[in-house]
């Protein structure tokens, strides 16, 4: 057996968690440090820029917490000290701040750091909680923000974990801008450094928008993809493979060209089989198409009948499986 990717092995060990102690949003993870993990914990003042302070890995562990006005982060950072506790491969840090910051320090964390963080989210926002709510709201963005509130996260790490269970073609915009949220798979235009200007290039360019209140702050979120229902190929005797292979023919002459495409259809569209759990046909096919036309080598693709057939035949395999 191979080895797990980190983010799917925390992920795992963090679904693990929640199955085993029926977590259910919102989370309280100071009585899993105190009342499972036997840690005691201690909200100090200091002028320092860390967050918390975990010690006693071994035997009684002890959590200094930064006392801030910020609570919900306060919450991100407990349940960021469980991963450190619970993920089996970490060792002991000096000390750590949480990942519920800045976009670009989040980005720039690795290795302990990150793994802790995505642990937290997924113990704070579970994946079957989320899997759930994005399935009974579909496209109903506005109700999906609206159930984020019962996680009690900030809204920028409430955002983040929204991107584990949603297709491509969604943007959030918060704070007035300021922060801009893509799901995974998702491009832009920027317009310039102005915040607002880029608010409305979306505005202009999205399909669908909307807006909803999460932790009393405003969120606008855009919809890019043209949400359309797959086609039946029910009734062709094609094998799916020929489906394909038919559409590429369609726009190249070449073998190695047609080979090429090939190899890079199945690749785009076999990455996002992840997320399609729970997810309508019409969802999944919508989020293919966008990510198809986001993709130079299958953009042409749109164009040719076969390719959204051959969509809709691989929607139709998968909704078998399940």
């Amino acid at each position: 057996m191979g080895t797990l990717a980190p983010d799917l092995a925390v992920r795992r060990a963090a679904a693990r968690y929640v199955d085993l102690h029926s977590l259910t949003p919102p989370v309280n993870p100071r009585d899993l440090l105190e009342l499972v993990e036997n840690a005691e914990i201690y909200r100090e003042t200091w002028p320092y820029e860390v967050d918390a302070i975990l010690v006693g890995f071994e035997g009684a562990p002890s959590v200094y917490l930064r006392a801030t006005e910020n609570l919900l982060r306060e919450r991100f950072t407990l349940a960021h000290e469980l991963g450190h506790l619970v993920l089996p491969w970490h060792v002991p840090q000096e000390s750590c701040n949480s990942g519920d910051g800045e976009p670009e320090d989040w980005i720039a964390r690795r290795g302990g750091e990150q793994e802790a963080d995505l642990f937290a989210s997924c113990i704070l926002a579970p994946d079957r909680w989320l899997r759930k709510v994005t399935s009974d709201y579909g496209t109903d963005m506005t109700g999906i923000l609206q159930d984020l509130n019962a996680l009690e996260m900030t809204t920028i790490a409430a955002l983040r974990a929204l991107r584990r269970s949603i297709l491509p073609g969604w943007v959030f915009s918060a704070y007035g801008g300021n922060r801009i949220i893509m799901s995974p798979g998702t491009s832009i235009r920027t317009v310039s450094q102005d915040s607002l200007e880029t608010l409305e290039s979306l505005r202009a360019e999205s399909l669908e928008s909307g807006v909803a209140s999460l932790n009393s702050y405003d969120v606008e979120w855009f919809r890019l993809h043209e949400h359309r229902e797959p086609p039946s190929a029910e009734s062709d005797p094609r094998r799916t493979t020929q489906i394909l292979r038919d559409a590429v023919a369609w726009v190249s002459d070449d073998p190695g060209d047609q080979e090429h495409v090939f190899n890079v259809a199945n690749g785009v569209i076999g990455a996002m089989w992840n997320k399609s759990h729970d997810k309508k046909p019409g969802q999944i096919f919508s989020a293919l198409r966008y990510r198809a036309a986001e993709h130079p080598e299958l953009s042409i693709m749109l164009d040719v009948p076969d390719f959204d057939l051959w969509l809709g035949r691989k929607i139709e395999e998968r909704t078998r499986k399940k």
